[in-house]
């Protein structure tokens, strides 16, 4: 099946880098105990509803636990059109197939690219970078 949204993982890690979760447009439910109140863990559900904003899925001893999560269209949105490098050059956001680039204006270099197999890994990775070199400012 495609993937719709962030993995749990993917979702940890955007919040680590300070990501805000009220950026999500989805959440992932996990459910860890059946309707008898038993442990399970193998359920999870994607929801179209964004983090927090779900109340009626617990229902009697039923337990899950909620993750934000970002559709594809919500990470590009978390990056930047365009960056100014120290030496003032401009870069612009291209996703490209699955690679995610910043590329120079003037000469079309890629100033910093990332092209592994699945496009929410290179979003993410690249969010990270943007983050690091403080394209992107978190509220702290």
């Amino acid at each position: 099946m495609a993937q719709i949204a962030t993995t749990i993982g993917q979702s940890k890690k955007l919040e680590e880098l300070g990501i805000s979760t009220d950026t999500s447009d989805m959440s992932i439910w996990r459910q860890t105990k059946d309707w008898k109140g038993r442990p399970i863990e193998r359920k999870m559900r994607i929801d179209a509803t964004p983090f927090n904003q779900l109340s009626h899925i617990v229902m009697g001893v039923e337990s899950f636990e909620e993750y934000p999560a970002w559709s594809l269209g919500a990470l590009i949105k978390l990056l930047p059109d365009t960056i100014i490098l120290d030496n003032g050059d401009v870069c612009g956001l291209s996703v490209l197939n699955i690679g995610v680039y910043y590329r120079g204006f003037v000469d079309r270099n890629i100033v910093q690219g990332f092209e592994n197999e699945n496009i929410f890994d290179n979003c993410v990775n690249m969010i990270e970078w943007a983050v690091r070199n403080e394209h992107i400012k978190i509220k702290k």
